[in-house]
């Protein structure tokens, strides 16, 4: 029976299995309606499982995504792509503004550091002269120039 349909298939160019079975034709091969799909836009499984397509690999819709705007994970969770690293929204971003934690932590954009700062001694001043500055938007110090 199922060589019956493959003969089918080279004259309709399909080959179906009880309807919502299943089905390969102009539109690639589907399993169950909701199940495999690999057609133009590619491989999806369930809809909102893996896709790879034209836009690249994406896993549950807000899963992990790779394509042009880089690797995403879970909407807020990270994201790879031309602004750089973005931890859930107002976390870590590091982008062209530099490194900005949790919006009114530490950022640090037009503020250039010499690379003679100790970090490991000095980030804890370094931490909150920013702060104070970004609160304030006044140096708490006389004569200390970061730029």
């Amino acid at each position: 029976m199922f060589k019956f349909h493959v003969g089918l298939s080279a004259i309709a160019s399909t080959i179906s299995l009880n309807g919502q079975g299943l089905r390969l034709n102009g539109q690639g091969l589907r399993l169950n309606g909701r199940g495999l799909r690999l057609n133009a836009q590619g491989l999806r499984l369930n809809g909102q499982g893996l896709r790879l397509n034209g836009r690249g690999l994406r896993l549950n819709a807000q899963g992990l995504r790779l394509n042009g705007q880089g690797l995403r994970l879970n909407a807020q969770g990270l994201r790879l792509n031309g602004q750089g690293l973005r931890l859930n929204g107002q976390g870590l971003r590091l982008n062209g503004r530099g490194l900005r934690l949790n919006g009114r932590g530490l950022r640090l954009n037009l503020v250039r550091l010499m690379t003679k700062v100790d970090w490991r001694s000095h980030f804890t001043i370094v931490f909150a002269y920013l702060n104070h500055i970004y609160r304030r938007g006044t140096a708490p110090i006389s004569g200390v120039n970061l730029t």
